[in-house]
């Protein structure tokens, strides 16, 4: 996969944008683990390495 077929999305719902991914954490998925990925992009739920990832964020 290449750049352009993940995308990163902020799992609190605060539509935060990730300008430096390094400072955020991986909270959950879409798909979600285990599954087979469909379509694309994939999208990756992150949080600030600073705070805690959500309740229900695994996607």
């Amino acid at each position: 996969m290449d750049g352009t077929q993940v995308r990163l999305e902020d799992a609190t719902g605060r539509n935060r944008e990730v300008v430096d991914p390094q400072a955020w954490r991986v909270c959950g998925s879409r798909p979600g683990a285990d599954q087979q990925i469909t379509s694309y992009p994939v999208v990756l739920l992150v949080a600030p390495a600073a705070e805690s990832c959500p309740d229900g964020a695994s996607g």
